[in-house]
């Protein structure tokens, strides 16, 4: 059997939720018995299981359409045998972290740094020779007087990988971050996972998510 959700991963979920379309842009999310259910502009659906149990969550995959996505707490090993015929894939880690502002934080040598602040939404890039070889997003988001960040799209060109720009990116969000916000949440796939461990955040768990089809 899955393992029970700590309060902590219920906690990651619920800052997750609250902020990440910040970044992406559909509707805001909604909270509701089952977790967060955020209506798209496209018609679909994304759900965010914050307590699943294998009721609901058969429920939840058999009323929704097959594009939609819906993601829970929880390893794929965990929830494959319970849910047959319901493809089931690792989809992320959960990570949450302190923030503190790094002091003496540098631009690579040779890079450009490019800082856009939309408000609610800080987008960095990191740019060499006009070309963007890194890049990342943190949105912010207050909530009942809680202040929270999520670090969302961060990416490194593929042959630009293992030079630091990863850590180069999330320092300069970081440092980005001067107006308050005292903790951030993440989501990585298995690819992003090894760095946010070397700086130091807290890994939370793994999420599963139900596999879409193949189009």
């Amino acid at each position: 059997m899955p393992e029970p959700v700590t309060a902590e991963m219920l906690a990651a979920v619920d800052d997750y939720s609250r902020a990440w379309w910040i970044a992406r842009r559909p509707d805001e999310p909604v909270l509701t018995p089952l977790g967060w259910r955020t209506d798209r502009p496209d018609g679909r659906q994304s759900w965010f299981v914050r307590s699943p149990s294998v009721e609901a969550l058969r429920g939840i995959v058999a009323a929704a359409g097959p594009m939609d996505w819906i993601r829970w707490p929880g390893s794929a090993g965990d929830w494959a045998s319970l849910l047959p015929g319901v493809p089931v894939a690792a989809s992320s880690w959960m990570f949450r972290t302190d923030l503190s502002v790094p002091t003496g934080w540098r631009i690579p040598l040779g890079l450009e740094r490019r800082l856009v602040d939309e408000g609610d939404l800080v987008r960095l890039e990191l740019v060499a020779d006009g070309r963007v070889v890194a890049m990342g997003n943190v949105a912010l988001r207050e909530h009942d007087g809680d202040r929270f960040a999520l670090p969302d799209y961060v990416g490194v060109e593929e042959d630009c990988r293992g030079r630091g720009y990863g850590a180069a990116v999330m320092h300069g969000l970081a440092a980005a971050l001067e107006r308050g916000y005292p903790r951030a949440t993440l989501s990585s796939t298995d690819m992003g996972k090894g760095l946010y461990e070397r700086l130091g955040w807290r890994l939370i768990g793994p999420t599963a998510a139900r596999a879409l089809p193949e189009t």
